[in-house]
């Protein structure tokens, strides 16, 4: 897999992620929320 396609990869299942953090019914998320930040800088 060549970079871009991983990071559409990765961008498509943070998406997915993000929006079950929004919605209240975080579980897990809530645990990682701490983990997010950096993440998202690497992605972009």
């Amino acid at each position: 897999m060549d970079t871009a396609k991983y990071k559409e990869l990765s961008i498509k299942e943070f998406t997915k992620a993000a929006e079950i953090y929004d919605s209240g019914h975080a579980d897990i998320y809530e645990m990682c929320k701490d983990d997010y930040p950096p993440i998202l800088e690497e992605l972009e």
